[in-house]
């Protein structure tokens, strides 16, 4: 089996640099990371409890598990706008979250079709967001792992963690996502099912 990394295809397009920050926000790099590599790798291995399917009070244990991260539970109408087509398309059918941050909007999606929690990013185009992001990750105990691009539009990035018994799982870093709308970047965590072979190291 080969590990599948999430792709996106997108067109470029060129901001005004009025409209470009000149250095990455650190609160804004590190709410992205902690909720990638905390947050969400806690649904993903099972730290942070979710109520199971069926439970009759799912939706009121849901709601106060995302404020327990931190987070609304939803988003608001200007953050929904904001994410465009492509981001709207990836909150579709699951639980979210959202914060607002003085430099950008953060959502995390978990549950629904696909067996993932995603974060998405958005704010101005940055110089060097998606290096700053990419660091911490590394910081916070992931692995860098080697990734084909698929796409010259699209910058994906790939890491690998463990959890104490071992079990792998993946984090997708992928930047320039939607140019149409102040969509940065997003990253998915997901458990690497049983039998997939990955490379020395990781």
């Amino acid at each position: 089996m080969r590990i599948i990394i999430l792709a996106a295809s997108v067109a470029v397009a060129t901001a005004s640099p009025a409209q470009i920050s000149s250095t990455p926000d650190r609160s804004l790099v590190q709410a992205v990371v902690e909720l990638s590599s905390t947050t969400c790798y806690g649904i993903q291995s099972g730290t942070i409890a979710l109520p199971a399917d069926g439970d009759p009070d799912a939706l009121g244990k849901t709601m106060a598990a995302v404020k327990a991260m931190g987070l609304n539970y939803g988003v608001d109408n200007r953050v929904f706008k904001d994410l465009g087509r492509a981001g709207t398309a990836m909150i579709s059918r699951a639980t979210i979250g959202s914060r607002t941050l003085p430099a950008g909007d953060l959502v995390i999606t978990f549950g629904g079709p696909q067996p993932l929690c995603r974060v998405i990013l958005l704010t101005a185009p940055t110089p060097g967001l998606t290096d700053a992001v990419a660091a911490r990750i590394v910081a916070q105990g992931w692995k860098a792992a080697s990734v084909t691009q698929a796409s010259p539009a699209v910058e994906r990035r790939a890491f690998v963690r463990r959890d104490a018994a071992g079990n792998p799982y993946l984090m997708n870093l992928i930047a320039a996502v939607d140019t149409t709308s102040r969509l940065r970047l997003f990253t998915t965590v997901v458990r690497i099912p049983p039998g997939v072979a990955l490379p020395p190291g990781l």
